[in-house]
């Protein structure tokens, strides 16, 4: 049965330090919806990300929002145990030119570091930079 990919990101693909990495930009609201936190729970010692603090994040929505304002990228994991809902298609391999596809019934970016600035960025159309690896 064949995936059906109805989100396409445009980008450049490279290594960063030993992994292969994912280099582009999209919708606030975008990276949201096809993202998850993978908070950590000390209960059972699972996840590894310390939650998200909210007023942290609604104070990132307000600068980001301002004029003449920029961020570091979003670095995200694209998991490998939800490889079915994304691929990344190389369109020139000399030059990096990639895109990646995804599935927007899925959420197959991990946060690695971002989930204080992006929780709060459901409904914002504002470009953002991103890697994913």
């Amino acid at each position: 049965m064949s995936q059906k990919y109805d989100i396409f990101i445009n980008g450049q693909l490279g290594t960063c330090g030993h992994l292969q990495t994912f280099l582009g930009f999209a919708p606030a609201h975008l990276l949201y919806s096809q993202s998850f936190a993978d908070t950590l729970s000390e209960d059972t010692g699972i996840g590894y990300q310390r939650p998200r603090n909210v007023s942290h994040s609604r104070s990132f929505r307000h600068y980001i929002d301002q004029p003449e304002t920029s961020t570091i990228p979003l670095t995200f994991n694209l998991r490998k145990s939800k490889s079915k809902d994304w691929q990344i298609k190389i369109l020139d391999k000399n030059a990096g030119y990639a895109v990646l596809q995804m599935c927007s019934t899925s959420k197959p970016l991990a946060q690695v570091d971002c989930q204080h600035r992006i929780g709060e960025l459901s409904d914002l159309d504002i470009l953002l930079s991103f890697m994913a690896f």
